[in-house]
């Protein structure tokens, strides 16, 4: 099946996917986020959702 048959990116992550969020947060743009959960896993735990309403 492959990533391309579970994640909605169709790719495997990469660590500038981490930076980018990491610079994000640490940027002024974030100054209103006190605290949040993030997943950082391109839909991966979307796709079985996605794929039970598809069927």
């Amino acid at each position: 099946m492959g990533v391309r048959g579970v994640a909605v990116a169709y790719r495997l992550g990469e660590p500038v996917d981490v930076t980018r969020l990491l610079l994000f947060l640490t940027s002024p743009e974030a100054s209103f986020i006190t605290g949040a959960e993030y997943v950082i896993d391109g839909g991966l735990l979307l796709g079985p959702a996605l794929q039970a309403e598809t069927a």
